[in-house]
């Protein structure tokens, strides 16, 4: 595979979350490999001979990669699609693997020790009474000083012991 003739990316220089960094031959489970989040598409990608393997960009959603998969549906007929600009991409692979896991294992640590910001419960306002039950309070409140205003009139027009 040829590489695609960018400057080769450092994985030192990525994001401590977009790389995963292989075990030790003995360590190594079955399958695992080292992987990339690519910098063009944001996948997830292999490495191979410090290369990105090639892959191609979907233009599908990932039910209907996986109804076609499975056999359900045929293959559309642009099923072609073009290949990722990030791929065959050169990685010079500059951080061991006890390095890494042990920033990685800071970070995690870092971010468990924030909190998050206080929130600050304001209480809430008072429901405003409905029309009919101020129309019904300023009835009441009318009658309620009618007498009065009657006796205030009347004391006002008679006259006071004049002499």
């Amino acid at each position: 595979m040829k590489h695609n003739g960018r400057p080769p990316i450092s994985v030192s220089a990525l994001p401590l979350n977009h790389v995963n960094l292989r075990r030790p031959d003995g360590e190594r489970p079955d399958g695992e490999r080292t992987m990339i989040v690519c910098p063009d598409c944001g996948t997830w990608v292999s490495l191979k001979r410090h290369l990105v393997l090639p892959h191609r960009i979907s233009r599908y959603t990932d039910k209907q990669i996986r109804n076609f998969a499975l056999g359900r549906r045929p293959a559309p007929a642009a099923r072609r699609q073009e290949r990722c600009p990030g791929s065959a991409q050169r990685v010079i692979t500059d951080l061991a693997y006890e390095t890494w896991r042990a920033r990685l294992a800071e970070g995690i640590a870092d971010a468990s020790t924030r909190r998050s910001a206080r929130t600050m419960v304001k209480p809430t306002p008072a429901l405003a009474p409905s029309l009919t039950q101020m129309a019904a309070a300023r009835r009441d409140r009318e009658r309620a000083t009618r007498p009065s205003r009657a006796r205030a009139l009347v004391t006002a027009g008679t006259p006071t012991n004049a002499v």
